[in-house]
């Protein structure tokens, strides 16, 4: 199942043997006694792990439904709670991702909950709804669709908790309750057990890898790793081993085919916990504070351990990755580096502390549903809505459609006001075209230039307010007036030179941005025939616009 691709395993093996474990308990002599008496009950708890059909028997004893999950979080069952999905943080619950929050991470992650969610609804769930008509023949038509019994659940029990698992927003329905199976417990190991623990000078490592992965079918060359990795420790190892021999086994090696693994992670003395990153065994590990070296296999593995590596008490070996040097290196890191025990504590006291423990959590929350016949009033009102509303879509288009409307009338406009103003105008110095918006775009900051630096330098002198404008002048935008003895030019220079004759006519240096736009569409109406005439306006106007700034400056 290493190699497995997540789709696949989907295919294969929740989805198929989801629907065969299901039709086994339905069809076992006992559940169809049960099923054939008349019972009532208040509450229905049901898994929500690939067995849908069970949801059924809510409806058959009309009882409100709570789910179990034994495997965390859950996509499908936020997309049909309208819980929020919460992409970027949150990975598919069997959905292998190196990097979560990287583009490529969150792409992938929410390309698999699309996936996931289509073939579970369109593929998967019709074969529990064959089984419900095979099973259910009794109870009364139309039978509500799996899917709305699941939308309809009253309680959810997720199997995770903050400390541990990244914080989520939750709805009230559905509560976080990670470690049911946990509690400070006087149950005592075997006595041989017992003394080999208490008896390790160096400490013990513990191994195991659940019981569906079976150490004592590893290949030859991986458990050759292990034994030669392990004969150079120091401490005792405990192995869970399936077979009753060990070829080659250390002396510093104990086996067993089975062990209590709460008990033996409890105790004070085991320094790491080799294992698979179920997540029964993560949770068991970070309550009592021991290290972890993790090998994932398949399905939701490689997450749980991840968030131990992310949290400094766990590392990650692949397991394509087994070799002496490999496993030697990251296990000497993990036992040689106090970090990561002191990490593993910090994170104990963490998952720890709570107002209730999660046990308790749970039976308050089942007997608060009985209690109010289902507390309706804690699912999402959104249920009421279909997708399209719940998703705002409907609103997002609107706010589209009213913003591409008045871009698409905001550009006629401007387009059609250009086009009236005429074509386009030559540069003097360039002969470059230029249109006429950015001509004037020029103009407005040269003159913003200008009448900051008069107003500046010459806001007390009455010479420049009295300055003659030959641009004014010569297209009519003020009257002439007669020479004053108040010429702020000497009469010597004004005989001298044309660019200094001067008719006086006071022009407030505020106006002249006016003067430059009123130039400019007088320009353009003079184009065609005139052309060349205007461009020759244009640059003996700019050099009195540059004679008035130099005198301005004085």
């Amino acid at each position: 199942m290493v190699d497995l691709p997540t789709s696949e395993f989907h295919r294969q093996v929740l989805w198929t043997g989801g629907t065969g474990t299901t039709e086994i308990a339905l069809n076992s002599t006992s559940v169809k006694e049960f099923l054939s008496k008349d019972n009532t009950f208040d509450l229905v708890i049901s898994e929500l792990f690939y067995q849908e059909a069970m949801f059924m028997l809510a409806y058959k004893y009309k009882a409100p439904l709570v789910l179990v999950t034994t495997y965390g979080n859950s996509m499908k069952n936020n997309i049909l709670l309208r819980n929020p999905l919460q992409l970027a943080t949150i990975i598919s619950e069997f959905m292998r991702i190196d990097s979560p929050t990287s583009f490529l991470g969150r792409l992938h992650n929410a390309y698999f909950c699309i996936y996931e969610y289509i073939f579970w609804k369109y593929w998967y769930l019709p074969m529990q709804d064959a089984l419900v008509d095979k099973y259910f023949k009794d109870l009364p038509r139309p039978l509500p669709s799996l899917e709305e019994l699941h939308k309809n659940a009253s309680l959810v029990l997720m199997n995770t908790h903050f400390s541990y698992d990244p914080p989520a927003a939750y709805l009230p329905n559905i509560v976080e309750v990670g470690g049911l199976h946990l509690k400070e417990t006087d149950t005592k190991l075997p006595e041989d057990l017992q003394k080999i623990l208490d008896e390790a000078k160096y400490g013990v490592v513990y191994v195991n890898f659940g019981s569906n992965v079976k150490s004592s079918e590893l290949p030859a060359e991986k458990k050759d790793a292990f034994i030669n990795v392990f004969k150079k420790l120091k401490q005792i190892v405990l192995w869970k081993w399936e077979e009753p021999l060990l070829e080659n086994k250390p002396e510093n090696v104990i086996i067993r085919a089975w062990m209590p693994q709460k008990e033996i992670l409890a105790h004070p003395n085991i320094k790491v916990f080799i294992a698979h990153g179920g997540l029964i065994g993560m949770q068991e590990a970070t309550f009592y504070g021991v290290p972890i070296v993790g090998i994932p296999v398949y399905c939701d593995q490689y997450n749980n351990l991840l968030l131990a590596e992310q949290n400094g008490y766990g590392k990650i070996l692949d397991y394509h990755d087994i070799n002496e040097h490999s496993l030697e290196r990251i296990l000497n890191e993990v036992l040689k580096d106090d970090s990561f025990r002191r990490r593993a504590r910090e994170m104990s006291l963490r998952f720890r502390d709570r107002p209730m423990s999660a046990l308790d959590t749970a039976v308050f929350w089942i007997e608060y549903v009985i209690r109010h016949k289902g507390a309706d009033f804690m699912k999402n009102p959104a249920l009421k809505l279909n997708w399209f509303a719940f998703q705002m879509l409907d609103v997002y288009v609107f706010v589209l459609v009213v913003v591409a409307i008045f871009t698409i009338v905001t550009v006629k406009l401007l387009l059609a006001i250009v086009r009236k103003g005429g074509g386009r105008i030559d540069s003097p110095t360039t002969g470059v075209q230029r249109g006429p918006m950015a001509i004037i775009r020029q103009i407005f900051e040269r003159a913003a230039l200008f009448g900051r630096r008069g107003r500046q330098l010459c806001a007390s002198s009455a010479a420049c307010r009295l300055m003659n404008s030959k641009c004014a002048v010569r297209y009519g935008l003020v009257p002439p007036r007669e020479p004053s003895s108040a010429s702020f030019f000497p009469a010597e220079q004004n005989s001298t030179s044309e660019m200094y004759e001067e008719k006086v006519c006071a022009i407030p240096i505020t106006r002249l941005q006016q003067y430059f736009v009123r130039f400019i569409k007088s320009a353009q109406l003079k184009l065609g025939e005139r052309r060349a005439a205007a461009g020759t306006t244009f640059a003996a106007e700019m050099k009195i616009c540059r004679v008035f700034a130099a005198t301005c400056s004085l």
